[in-house]
Protein backbone atom coordinates (compact mmCIF):
# COMPACT_ATOMS: atom_id res chain seq x y z
CA UNK A 1 0.00 0.00 0.00
CA UNK A 2 1.28 3.45 -0.69
CA UNK A 3 0.61 6.51 1.98
CA UNK A 4 0.73 10.17 1.41
CA UNK A 5 1.07 11.53 4.93
CA UNK A 6 1.33 14.48 6.39
CA UNK A 7 2.62 14.83 10.11
CA UNK A 8 1.50 17.94 12.02
CA UNK A 9 2.97 18.63 15.09
CA UNK A 10 1.46 21.99 15.45
CA UNK A 11 4.95 24.01 15.10
CA UNK A 12 6.11 21.57 12.57
CA UNK A 13 4.50 20.28 9.75
CA UNK A 14 6.33 17.66 7.70
CA UNK A 15 4.72 15.35 4.05
CA UNK A 16 5.64 12.21 3.08
CA UNK A 17 5.47 9.43 1.18
CA UNK A 18 5.74 5.87 2.35
CA UNK A 19 5.20 1.79 1.21
CA UNK A 20 3.85 -0.31 3.86
CA UNK A 21 4.02 -4.29 3.65
CA UNK A 22 3.10 -6.38 6.09
CA UNK A 23 0.56 -6.13 9.49
CA UNK A 24 1.13 -4.21 12.54
CA UNK A 25 3.52 -6.98 14.20
CA UNK A 26 5.83 -7.77 11.08
CA UNK A 27 6.23 -5.12 8.15
CA UNK A 28 8.45 -3.50 6.16
CA UNK A 29 7.88 0.52 5.79
CA UNK A 30 9.78 2.00 2.70
CA UNK A 31 10.23 5.96 2.71
CA UNK A 32 9.28 7.45 -0.91
CA UNK A 33 9.43 10.98 -0.38
CA UNK A 34 11.25 13.69 0.42
CA UNK A 35 13.83 13.32 -1.88
CA UNK A 36 16.62 13.39 0.62
CA UNK A 37 15.45 10.40 3.19
CA UNK A 38 14.20 8.56 -0.26
CA UNK A 39 14.81 4.64 0.71
CA UNK A 40 14.83 4.69 4.50
CA UNK A 41 13.39 1.83 5.89
CA UNK A 42 11.83 1.21 8.97
CA UNK A 43 11.43 -2.75 9.43
CA UNK A 44 9.07 -4.12 12.47
CA UNK A 45 9.85 -7.27 13.67
CA UNK A 46 7.52 -8.60 16.72
CA UNK A 47 6.85 -4.99 18.18
CA UNK A 48 10.45 -4.28 17.73
CA UNK A 49 11.67 -1.55 15.02
CA UNK A 50 14.53 -1.00 13.66
CA UNK A 51 15.88 1.64 10.78
CA UNK A 52 18.41 1.30 7.68
CA UNK A 53 19.31 3.98 5.50
CA UNK A 54 22.51 3.83 3.31
CA UNK A 55 23.47 0.48 4.85
CA UNK A 56 23.43 1.92 8.24
CA UNK A 57 20.78 -0.14 10.81
CA UNK A 58 19.43 1.18 14.11
CA UNK A 59 17.68 -0.09 16.53
CA UNK A 60 14.78 2.50 17.61
CA UNK A 61 12.67 0.65 20.45
CA UNK A 62 9.30 -0.46 20.57
CA UNK A 63 6.36 0.08 18.17
CA UNK A 64 4.43 0.99 20.69
CA UNK A 65 6.53 3.87 21.63
CA UNK A 66 6.78 5.19 18.09
CA UNK A 67 2.97 4.92 16.58
CA UNK A 68 2.58 8.86 16.14
CA UNK A 69 6.19 8.96 13.94
CA UNK A 70 5.22 9.02 10.31
CA UNK A 71 6.88 5.82 9.42
CA UNK A 72 5.80 3.86 12.16
CA UNK A 73 1.68 5.47 12.37
CA UNK A 74 1.18 3.37 9.60
CA UNK A 75 1.01 -0.04 11.19
CA UNK A 76 -0.69 1.23 13.68
CA UNK A 77 -3.39 2.08 11.41
CA UNK A 78 -3.53 -1.35 10.16
CA UNK A 79 -3.68 -2.76 13.85
CA UNK A 80 -6.04 -0.29 14.35
CA UNK A 81 -8.38 -1.80 11.50
CA UNK A 82 -7.63 -4.85 12.23
CA UNK A 83 -8.43 -5.11 16.48
CA UNK A 84 -9.62 -1.58 17.55
CA UNK A 85 -12.63 -0.64 19.13
CA UNK A 86 -15.65 1.18 16.90
CA UNK A 87 -16.27 4.42 18.28
CA UNK A 88 -18.68 5.96 15.51
CA UNK A 89 -19.37 4.64 12.19
CA UNK A 90 -21.25 6.95 9.02
CA UNK A 91 -21.71 7.27 5.34
CA UNK A 92 -20.45 10.46 4.10
CA UNK A 93 -19.23 11.09 0.57
CA UNK A 94 -15.35 11.97 0.15
CA UNK A 95 -14.59 13.68 -3.04
CA UNK A 96 -17.92 12.34 -5.13
CA UNK A 97 -17.05 8.92 -3.77
CA UNK A 98 -19.25 7.31 -1.56
CA UNK A 99 -17.84 6.18 2.27
CA UNK A 100 -18.57 4.90 5.18
CA UNK A 101 -15.80 6.96 8.23
CA UNK A 102 -15.31 4.68 10.79
CA UNK A 103 -13.88 5.95 14.06
CA UNK A 104 -11.31 3.42 16.36
CA UNK A 105 -10.11 3.75 19.05
CA UNK A 106 -7.28 1.49 19.67
CA UNK A 107 -6.63 2.48 22.98
CA UNK A 108 -7.82 5.34 25.52
CA UNK A 109 -5.48 8.43 24.21
CA UNK A 110 -5.52 7.74 20.25
CA UNK A 111 -8.39 7.66 17.33
CA UNK A 112 -7.99 6.54 14.22
CA UNK A 113 -10.65 8.20 11.30
CA UNK A 114 -10.61 6.13 8.59
CA UNK A 115 -13.06 6.96 5.09
CA UNK A 116 -13.73 3.11 3.62
CA UNK A 117 -14.78 3.28 -0.42
CA UNK A 118 -18.37 1.67 0.08
CA UNK A 119 -18.04 -0.33 -3.54
CA UNK A 120 -14.31 -1.86 -2.77
CA UNK A 121 -14.33 -1.51 0.97
CA UNK A 122 -10.89 -0.16 0.53
CA UNK A 123 -9.49 2.20 2.75
CA UNK A 124 -8.88 6.03 1.02
CA UNK A 125 -7.91 8.00 3.78
CA UNK A 126 -7.34 8.20 7.61
CA UNK A 127 -5.85 10.91 10.16
CA UNK A 128 -4.72 9.49 13.76
CA UNK A 129 -5.62 11.90 16.44
CA UNK A 130 -3.82 11.74 19.83
CA UNK A 131 -5.31 13.29 22.66
CA UNK A 132 -7.95 15.07 21.00
CA UNK A 133 -5.64 16.34 18.07
CA UNK A 134 -5.44 15.53 14.73
CA UNK A 135 -1.73 14.60 14.16
CA UNK A 136 -1.37 12.75 10.65
CA UNK A 137 -3.40 13.01 7.91
CA UNK A 138 -3.07 10.66 5.22
CA UNK A 139 -4.10 9.32 1.55
CA UNK A 140 -3.99 5.81 1.11
CA UNK A 141 -3.65 4.13 -2.29
CA UNK A 142 -2.21 0.78 -4.50
CA UNK A 143 -3.30 -1.42 -2.24
CA UNK A 144 -2.80 -5.37 -2.57
CA UNK A 145 -3.85 -8.09 -0.58
CA UNK A 146 -1.89 -11.22 0.37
Amino acid sequence: MHLTLRADYGDRVFDYGLTFEGDEKDAVITVTAPENIKGFVVKIADGKTKTEFDGVSLYMGEIAELSETPACASAMLVGAWKSGYITNCKYEKMNGIDTVAVTISPDDTREVRTWFDRETNLPLYCELMSDGKTVIYCKISDITYR
